[in-house]
């Protein structure tokens, strides 16, 4: 049986991690023959935490799944400090250009609204090639297990936080005929 266990976890919550280190445990005590994958929304810290493939449940970019291995190597990359490694402090004056455009009345808020505007149309652009490999990743799955705490919670980016995370996934798991069960969720404002 292959069993993705899905969470808001990898953003070092040690309550979320304490309730996903328990769903793993208890998986392995109950199905030891399961091959067990994370779903989280940092995959390369949960696959490096608990040593199995993880996934990304939200567009990371063009890369969805991440072994220990690889995991391992992006953390000494990027958390030296977490590896033994030295820092070099990094350079965080001002650009000189924001000062200059500061200066131009209505000129950074004219910029800002361009911005958004190409950032929501890649972004929906992104999110349609997301889904499309979401749905290709779901389908090698026996079951999805939505487990940790505060689910249904959206005070985190509102209704396109994690509502309409947990909303795709289930669609996508029924879709696919996948199994979705949720377990220890809460539910908030």
């Amino acid at each position: 049986m292959k069993i993705a266990v899905f969470g808001h976890y990898g953003n070092l919550n040690i309550g979320d991690e304490a309730i996903i280190t328990a769903v793993i445990e208890n998986i392995r005590a109950h199905a030891p023959d399961a091959e067990i994958n994370c779903f989280s929304i940092n995959p390369v810290d949960s696959a490096f935490r608990y040593q199995v493939s993880s996934f990304a449940i939200r567009n990371i970019g063009d890369k969805i799944e991440f072994s220990p291995r690889e995991a391992e190597e992006i953390l000494k990359k990027t958390e030296p400090e977490l590896h033994g490694q030295s820092v070099s402090p990094g350079d965080d004056e001002p650009s000189r250009i924001k000062q200059v455009m500061k200066k131009i009345p209505f000129l950074l808020t004219g910029v800002r609204i361009a911005q958004n505007s190409i950032k929501g149309i890649t972004g929906l652009r992104d999110e349609l090639r997301f889904l499309k490999l979401a749905n290709k990743t779901i389908k090698n799955f026996d079951l999805l297990f939505f487990s940790g705490s505060n689910q249904f919670l959206d005070n985190f980016g509102g209704t396109w936080g994690f509502p309409y995370t947990l909303l795709k996934w289930t669609l996508l798991a029924k879709l696919n005929k996948v199994k979705a069960v949720f377990v220890s969720v809460g539910a908030g404002p």
